[in-house]
């Protein structure tokens, strides 16, 4: 159970267009079934595409995709309104040709949100129209012309626009939600908009830039301040965990003294918790307030699932991964997260059909070495041109697992090397060590890696046989009650 290092992301981003085009609509792989007959779709149904950029310049890219993406939390706001999440509308993103009717039928909506943003001379061009699906009929559309420094303006008529013609006049708490702004500052939320965008690309230390530059214009902005938090958390894969940890409850607490329903910064706490005061119930209470806050805040089903791994529970903990992915089957490190819990459940065999369909080498050899095929694992890390540190840990096991000494203290030593010269968690030495035997070199690395709260270190319980070494010496039972993560861990096998 891991959190991906920020190298490994970047490495799985860059075969992710490609496997988005070879998805079908309800994202299993080609071929694609044929829709299922329904009932038609409930009348207050809406889903909002992704606006385009018309601009040659795909720096704007950020500008629309931030403006598709507020609209559709600001519009999930009204509880008349069903609208579909982000990753639905992304997955659409990629879906060529379809006319309105396949895409309702598609996403099982009444009407369609679409829009395209030109920005240039110091203004902002937005064209918006909302669409009946079945039909096709345009039933309302509008053109924006704003200042290129007020984009907050396009929000709120856009949204108001919508509701009124789905559902009617607006109810008197439905205009509290859509003039409701976290700020009035327009630079401010041009660049949390564009903070957010790296933090999307995998660029967390690039977002933290931007959101502190938001902030400059507007030291009250809640959602950049809990930005901070998350981006912070990100960071934390390729930091020591205080150091990281120290920033993402400090920006949380900020952003919850200045809004109290921010359900991102009750999860950068529940992370806190966790991993650095392992309070696992107060971890657990605190995912759960922010799903509370924002039942389709994926990420914190996913969180969740893991916490519940360490409370003893994972059966709680594979249904909280698997509404995690059904949120936002778009995310790498939900999937990532995904397949970890299935892997500390014992369904190694799933991940190795999932991540051979998505031709994820690192987690193909992965899922081979649990199962033991130590040999098909080399080879498919042979192919691997990327020699990081994950490429060093599995060929250590591989060659541990198939008795070649030689070759496992060799890549063994390649990681040692590596993490004199850069950040290497401490448990992925002790781990190496463990499947060569190393019981007292694995336990001097345990004891590093649990001085500086790395994350893994909860889960020395899995079900991994590289872990025997360590589980069976006389130090593992003070480990794990110390720690209060359980033993023998309940796992499911089915």
């Amino acid at each position: 159970m891991w959190r991906p290092p920020r190298v490994l992301l970047i490495a799985l981003a860059l075969a992710w267009d490609a496997r988005l085009s070879a998805q079908c609509a309800d994202g299993t792989p080609p071929p694609c079934r044929a829709p299922a007959a329904s009932a038609s779709p409930r009348p207050n149904t809406v889903a909002v595409l992704y606006f385009d950029n018309l601009t040659r310049d795909s720096a704007y890219t950020y500008l629309a995709d931030g403006l598709t993406e507020d609209l559709i939390a600001l519009l999930g706001g009204v509880v008349r309104l069903e609208v579909k999440s982000r990753f639905e509308s992304a997955r659409i993103r990629e879906e060529h040709g379809l006319g309105p009717s396949d895409i309702g039928r598609q996403l099982h909506v009444a009407y369609l949100v679409s829009g395209s943003v030109q920005p240039g001379s110091g203004r902002i061009r937005v064209n918006t129209e909302l669409i009946e699906a079945r039909s096709g009929r345009r039933v309302w559309g509008e053109r924006l012309t704003v200042s290129g420094t007020d984009p907050l303006a396009v929000q709120e008529s856009i949204s108001t626009a919508v509701v009124r013609a789905v559902v009617g006049a607006l109810l008197p708490e439905e205009q509290v939600t859509l003039h409701r702004r976290a700020t009035r500052d327009s630079a401010a939320y041009d660049l949390y908009l564009r903070g957010r965008f790296f933090v999307s690309r995998l660029d967390p230390r690039r977002g933290v830039e931007l959101y502190r530059q938001a902030l400059s214009h507007d030291s009250t902005f809640a959602p950049a301040w809990a930005g901070i938090a998350q981006a912070w958390y990100w960071l934390a894969g390729g930091l020591p965990p205080l150091e990281a940890f120290a920033h993402v409850r400090e920006a949380a607490q900020r952003a919850l003294a200045l809004d109290s329903s921010m359900a991102l910064a009750y999860l950068s706490l529940s992370y806190s918790a966790h991993q650095i005061e392992r309070d696992f119930a107060h971890a657990e209470q605190l995912a759960r307030r922010a799903i509370a806050l924002d039942p389709r805040l994926a990420d914190a089903h996913a969180f969740l699932g893991w916490i519940l791994i360490d409370r003893g529970r994972p059966g709680e903990a594979f249904v909280e991964s698997e509404r995690a992915w059904q949120l936002d089957s778009l995310s790498i490190a939900i999937e990532v997260g995904r397949w970890n819990t299935l892997q500390f459940i014992g369904r190694a065999g799933d991940v190795l059909a999932q991540a051979r369909a998505q031709h994820w080498t690192f987690f193909v050899a992965h899922a081979l070495l649990l199962l033991r095929h130590c040999a098909e694992a080399q080879d498919v890390l042979k192919q691997e041109t990327g020699r990081g540190w994950i490429y060093y840990w599995e060929e250590t096991v591989a060659a541990a697992c198939l008795g070649e000494e030689a070759t496992a203290r060799a890549a063994l030593d390649s990681l040692t090397g590596m993490a004199q010269v850069e950040y290497v968690e401490s448990i992925r030495l002790a781990t190496a060590h463990a499947a060569l035997g190393d019981a007292d070199e694995a336990y001097r690395w345990i004891a590093r890696a649990d001085e500086s709260r790395e994350f893994d270190v909860l889960y020395l319980n899995a079900p991994w046989w590289w872990l025997a070494p360590v589980q069976a010496d006389p130090r593992f039972l003070p480990l794990v009650h110390r720690l209060g993560i359980p033993w023998p861990a309940p796992h499911l096998s089915n």
